[in-house]
C-alpha cells in the first residue's frame, strides 16, 4: 500500500465532504472518536472489536450512519487495512494510523469552518454556568486533538484542534505553567468566539491568570488519563 497515496485520498474525500455541509464533519467525528478511543488504550492491533462497544449513540449519531461512514473509510483506503463482519470491526496497526489521519484532517476542516462561521456571527451563550474544572485527556502522542472534560462531566467529552490555544492548554494541564502569551490568555479569559462560551454556552470564565511571566490555571486544569475516566463512569453507573 501506498500511503501517502492512500492519505492523499482521505484528503480529498474529507475536503469533499466539507463542501457539502459542516453537519457531515461532525458526523464524521463522531464516528472516528469512539473507535479511536478504543485504539488509544490498546497497543495492538484491533481484532474483532465489537460494535456495540463502541456506543456511537452516544456521540448523538445511529449506529446505522455510523457503519455505513466507516464503510466509506474503508473503502477509500481499499478496504485492506479495516474489515466489518457482523458486528465487529477489525483494524491492523497502519488502519489505526490512518483513521487518525482522517481524524485530524477533519479537526482541519472544522477549525476552517469555525473561523468562517466565527466571523458571520457570535451565538450568544446560554447558561450563567462558570467553568470551575477542566480535565484534559492524556495523550502520550501529542497528536491528536484536545479532548476535555469540563466541571467533571464525563459523559461529554469535548475536543477541539491541537492549534496554538489549545495545544498551550494541553501543556498547561500537563506542566502547570506556560510562558506568557497574551493571545492565549485572552483567548480562555475573555473571548466570545471562544467555542466554550460561543457553543457550548458556558459564562466567561477567568480559566488563566498571569503570574510573573507565565500564565498558570485560575481553576483546577490537569491531565486525566482514559482509565481513570472509565472508572468514574463505572462507580457512577
Amino acid at each position: 500500500m501506498n500511503e501517502n497515496k492512500v492519505q492523499q485520498e482521505l484528503k480529498e474525500w474529507v475536503g469533499e465532504l466539507s463542501v457539502e455541509s459542516t453537519k457531515n464533519l461532525e458526523i464524521t467525528l463522531s464516528v472516528i472518536i469512539p473507535i479511536s478511543e478504543v485504539a488509544a488504550s490498546n497497543p495492538f492491533n484491533l481484532c474483532n472489536l465489537p460494535i456495540s462497544s463502541l456506543r456511537f449513540s452516544k456521540k448523538g449519531v445511529s449506529e446505522e450512519v455510523a457503519l455505513g461512514l466507516f464503510e466509506a473509510i474503508m473503502w477509500k483506503t481499499g478496504a485492506r487495512e479495516f474489515s466489518m463482519e457482523d458486528d465487529r470491526i477489525t483494524l491492523t496497526s497502519t488502519g489505526i494510523k490512518l483513521l487518525k489521519y482522517v481524524e485530524q484532517e477533519v479537526f482541519e476542516k472544522l477549525d476552517t469552518e469555525g473561523k468562517k462561521e466565527e466571523n458571520d456571527h457570535i451565538i450568544t451563550p446560554v447558561t450563567s454556568v462558570e467553568i470551575s474544572r477542566i480535565d484534559v485527556l492524556e495523550d502520550k502522542t501529542e497528536r491528536k486533538g484536545i479532548t476535555i472534560y469540563i466541571n467533571i462531566n464525563y459523559e461529554k467529552p469535548e475536543t477541539f484542534s491541537r492549534k496554538k490555544n489549545w495545544g498551550a492548554m494541553y501543556e498547561l494541564a500537563k506542566e502547570k505553567c506556560i510562558k506568557y502569551d497574551k493571545d492565549i490568555l485572552d483567548y480562555f479569559n475573555s473571548n466570545k468566539k471562544n467555542p466554550l462560551y460561543s457553543r457550548l454556552g458556558f459564562k466567561i470564565t477567568k480559566i488563566l491568570k498571569q503570574e510573573s511571566d507565565e500564565i498558570v490555571p485560575n481553576i483546577e486544569i490537569k491531565i486525566i488519563t482514559q482509565n481513570k475516566i472509565t472508572r468514574s463512569k463505572l462507580k457512577s453507573a
